[in-house]
C-alpha cells in the first residue's frame, strides 16, 4: 500500500500543477482578448481620432495591459491586415500564448512551450 500511496501523491501533484498551468493560460488568453478588442478599435478609428485608419500599424499595448500578475504582453508584428501579440507567462518563462488577429476580426491562439524542447 505504501507504493500506491506514493504514486497517488505524485499523480495528485502533477494534476495540481497542470490545473495551475491551465488557469494561468486562461488568464493570459483573457488578457489577450482585452488587448485584441482595443486593437480592433484602433484599426477601425480614423487616423484623425488617433486610430489606425484601417491598419494595425502603429498599435501599441498600453501600459495598463503590458503586464499583469500572470504575464507580460507585447506586439510581435503588425501590418495593415495582421497583428501578432505574445503573452509570456511570468511563472513559467518558456510558456507563452500567441494571438493572431486579422483584418476580418478572426482571432487565433497558439500555445508555445519552449521548456519542453
Amino acid at each position: 500500500s505504501v507504493p500506491v500511496a506514493v504514486l497517488q501523491w505524485r499523480a495528485s501533484g502533477s494534476i495540481r500543477e497542470a490545473q495551475a498551468m491551465g488557469e494561468q493560460r486562461d488568464h493570459l488568453i483573457g488578457s489577450l482578448g482585452a488587448i485584441t478588442r482595443k486593437a480592433r478599435e484602433f484599426r477601425l478609428l480614423p487616423v484623425s481620432f488617433g486610430g489606425g485608419g484601417g491598419s494595425f500599424n502603429g498599435y501599441a499595448v498600453s501600459e495598463a495591459f503590458a503586464k499583469s500578475e500572470f504575464g507580460t504582453y507585447r506586439i510581435e508584428s503588425s501590418s495593415d491586415s495582421l497583428l501578432v501579440i505574445r503573452a509570456t507567462s511570468l511563472s513559467s518563462q518558456g510558456q507563452s500564448v500567441v494571438a493572431t488577429l486579422d483584418r476580418s476580426g478572426a482571432l487565433r491562439y497558439r500555445f508555445e512551450d519552449t521548456t519542453r524542447d
